[in-house]
């Protein structure tokens, strides 16, 4: 059985503790999305698709599917921009099914 910090933490009586680590984990998270996304624009911008599209994915898949978008969204992050800007690379690179 897989269980989150907080459900362990709770189970100890670290509730605080628990919250507080989840929150730099989410944190890290998505400032760790922002940066390869800063990267991804920053190879675009040189005209290096598919650079910018490999850092547009980890963006991607650093984040993954667990993450709440509407606090990813008040964060910073944005799971929209990301799949957008990976699919203005694809365009470049005439990858039309993929965009």
């Amino acid at each position: 059985v897989r269980r989150s910090v907080g459900q362990r933490a709770e189970e100890d009586g670290q509730t605080e503790q628990a919250e507080a680590l989840e929150e730099e984990w989410s944190n890290d998270i998505y400032e760790r999305a922002e940066k390869l996304k800063s990267l991804g624009n920053m190879e675009f911008l040189r005209g290096r698709y598919r650079e910018a599209t490999e850092a547009y994915s980890k963006a991607i898949e650093c984040v993954g599917e667990e993450v709440d978008w509407q606090e990813a969204s008040s964060s910073g992050g944005s799971m929209a921009v990301y799949r957008s800007n990976r699919a203005a690379c694809w365009l470049k690179r005439k990858q039309w099914a993929k965009a």
